[in-house]
Formats: structure tokens, sequence, C-alpha cells
């Protein structure tokens, strides 16, 4: 289990048809893979988190928009900035 907090600002961006965040894994990506299984793939250096359609639109989220992501709690919570 993840114990080391972090929290990364990042973009979301739109990838093939779907809103993702793409965090370098040298930066958190990483400590972040634990929290963000089933959600996240790991892709060139960068942990990708596929946002599903009830968070986009819960957050009001859209590509181009700064959030926040951190493991608090060892969950994965997106925050829009």
């Amino acid at each position: 289990m993840n114990t080391d907090r972090i929290s990364i600002e990042s973009l979301v961006e739109e990838h093939n048809g779907h809103l993702v965040i793409f965090i370098p894994l040298d930066v958190g990506g990483d400590q972040l893979a634990f929290v963000t299984k089933g959600l996240s793939d790991r892709e060139g250096g960068r942990l990708k988190i596929v946002l599903p359609g009830w968070l986009v639109k819960a957050l009001a989220l859209t590509a181009g928009r700064r959030v926040t992501v951190n493991n608090e709690g060892n969950k994965l919570n997106i925050v829009p900035v």
C-alpha cells in the first residue's frame, strides 16, 4: 500500500476520443499508479488516467481544464483548479 502523499497539477487532454490526464512517471505518476488501477495505463514514460464519463460530468471537466491529482487517503482524488 502506498503511504507517500503526492499531489500534482496537470491539464485534462483529449486523447483518442476520451478525456485523460497524463502525468510523467518520474514526477509522481509512478506513485499515483497504485490508486488509479482500472483507470490508467503507462504510456511512453507517463501515467495516462482515462476519466470516466460520470466524473467528467460531475466535475464539469473539459480539455484544457487544469486539475490537481492526489492520492490522499490512498484513493484517487481529482480536483479542478
